[in-house]
């Protein structure tokens, strides 16, 4: 029999009004497919077995014919279903995804740059600021995509023993390459592929927003790799698991500033303290750099006259280690009321701009390399400091960072995230354009 397209997605309850997307991507191998070819997942225990997923424990995968009443499939065994997958690698996915366009943000950096810690200290961040200040819900569609990343946040925000000093690893272990709890890996055409896990958000007007009954709702997938993920060599056809990068709107690049030698040795020297609680001193964040840049370039196919033409965001982390080689920037919240607006605040582009100015010359003087090839491989390049712990840690045993969970204060942490929306998704935030210095009044227009 024909299905109907939106039946067979499951969407034919009487009181669903949703409008489906031509063309959908899958956030597991950024497979294009149209939606009445999403495979739905049984969910009768004797279905087991799907060759693509190599589990014998994974539920099978079909296309269905028969559906409840409510508009669910039905499993060849008459279990009503209620979970997606995508045609392509067999991987669950949100049913948002056939609404909605998705918007990719990957991160990259070395390992020990703080990629995981400060993922969970941004998520955590933003589900407080965009509800606070911009009146948005940043919440999970499904909690099972970002298992990990709850987890995590969990650790650090909601210890159970929140005044005893631990180590960063302590809260969250390090992203390992193949990291089963971040990648999976599937059969495609008859490959074992490895690809990396997505953390699915959901963005929606909230109470008192001006749009808050149009129903209206975004995707936001990110990646979190390991380093080594980025060598040279380790994109092949078996290893996709920075395949995300081609279809990447935004990129977050990681410089580790305690990592290089250069502003160690300067910190030092200023401060007449050691910097040995920060152990990795990689000289590879510039390899690992030119590595993903030239993958970006590979998988969209640029020629080397075009500029990438989504934002590069080089987020500077550990800012309260090394915050006294650059005394004049302001780490504020870039936040602005409005007059007459109730709670919902605007996010000052020229206050990060401003930060972004003095990232930038800091860069230049001990790492000149990094910002040459940023400049050179994007159009819209900005550098943003952000501290995960809000404060130095204190050293301990064997010259290893301590902190108290209690005492983690996250400055600027959803900053690049913000920044990355503003650019990205248009009108999802209210923006000031002016003057740090002429903020006593709202913009008639605050769009960019």
């Amino acid at each position: 029999m024909t299905c109907n397209p939106q039946k067979a997605c499951g969407f034919m309850a009487p009181a669903s009004k949703v409008t489906l997307r031509q063309s959908a991507t899958c956030p597991n191998c950024m497979g294009k497919f149209a939606p009445e070819d999403v495979l739905w997942v049984s969910s009768h225990q004797s279905l087991a077995g799907d060759r693509r997923l190599r589990r014998e424990d994974a539920l099978m995968r079909f296309l269905p014919s028969r559906f409840s009443p409510e508009g669910f499939a039905i499993d060849p065994k008459g279990v009503v279903c209620k979970k997606l997958a995508c045609p392509n690698c067999h991987l669950e996915i949100p049913r948002e995804v056939l609404e909605s366009r998705i918007k990719f943000f990957s991160i990259i950096g070395t390992p020990g740059s703080g990629k995981s810690f400060l993922l969970a200290c941004m998520t955590h961040e933003l589900r407080r600021v965009m509800q606070d200040k911009f009146l948005l819900r940043f919440f999970d569609p499904d909690p099972t995509f970002n298992n990990a990343l709850i987890q995590y946040e969990n650790n650090i925000f909601h210890n159970p023993a929140p005044d005893k000093q631990c180590t960063p690893d302590d809260l969250i272990r390090r992203t390992q390459e193949l990291d089963d709890s971040l990648f999976n890996e599937v059969l495609i055409s008859d490959q074992a592929v490895n690809l990396a896990k997505p953390f699915i958000f959901q963005i929606e007007p909230g109470n008192g927003h001006p749009r808050e009954n149009n129903n209206e709702h975004r995707l936001i997938s990110l990646y979190d790799n390991s380093g080594e993920s980025f060598k040279t060599g380790k994109d092949t056809s078996e290893n996709q698991v920075t395949i995300h990068l081609r279809e990447a709107d935004a990129l977050f690049y990681l410089f580790d500033p305690t990592q290089n030698i250069r502003i160690r040795k300067e910190s030092e020297r200023v401060q007449q303290q050691s910097m040995n609680s920060y152990k990795n001193i990689d000289d590879r964040q510039e390899t690992i750099l030119s590595e993903a840049l030239s993958r970006i370039w590979r998988h969209r196919g640029l020629s080397a006259s075009n500029k990438y033409d989504c934002p590069l965001i080089v987020i500077l982390t550990k800012w309260d280690s090394w915050c006294h080689l650059v005394p004049d920037v302001s780490m504020a919240d870039p936040f602005i009321s409005q007059p007459g607006k109730g709670e919902q605040h605007l996010l000052s582009i020229p206050a990060i701009k401003q930060a972004s100015k003095e990232m930038k010359k800091f860069l230049e003087n001990y790492a000149p390399n990094i910002v040459n090839a940023c400049e050179n491989f994007a159009k819209d390049v900005i550098y943003i400091p952000v501290s995960s712990f809000g404060s130095r840690p204190t050293l301990g045993p064997e010259n290893k960072a301590m902190i108290k969970p209690s005492e983690i204060r996250p400055i600027w942490a959803s900053v690049p995230m913000l920044y990355a929306l503003a650019k990205t998704v248009k009108d999802i935030l209210p923006l000031w354009l002016k003057s740090p210095d002429d903020a006593t009044r709202a913009p008639k227009n605050n769009r960019q």
